[in-house]
């Protein structure tokens, strides 16, 4: 089994361990200080952030999440939106062609066409 420890930055003083404490306190404080660990990544962070090659994929692995998640968003309202017009027009009050202009989704999206299903008929 394995037990993971976790730990605050922010209360580094409070670490016994002098190894620890050192590098909780680059982590909160991003000064290496003395130790020659933390001193090592510093110096390896600082070339990397030079790497121009780095700098790029960087910022196109970070523009492709940002894509990945604003579709996400807007997959999340499209279906929020279907659901809603489904309750609806199952509700009786609005016609398809209201709730599609009422919500800005298409018809088709929410008017169940299939005869015989019983379900979402036109009004």
């Amino acid at each position: 089994m394995i037990f993971y420890r976790f730990r605050n930055a922010s209360a580094y003083k409070a670490e016994k361990d002098e190894r620890i404490r050192d590098f909780l306190h680059f982590i909160h404080t991003n000064e290496p200080g003395k130790d020659e660990f933390s001193n090592r990544l510093s110096a390896l962070v600082d070339k990397i952030k030079d790497n121009d090659r780095f700098r790029s994929d960087y910022t196109a692995m970070n523009l492709h999440d940002r894509d990945i998640t604003r579709a996400a968003k807007k997959e999340g309202r499209e279906e929020k939106a279907i659901e809603d017009a489904k309750v609806l027009l199952a509700d009786g009050k609005y016609s398809p062609q209201k709730i599609s202009d009422l919500l800005n989704i298409p018809v088709e999206f929410f008017v169940d066409n299939n005869k015989g299903s019983g379900a979402n008929k036109q009004l």
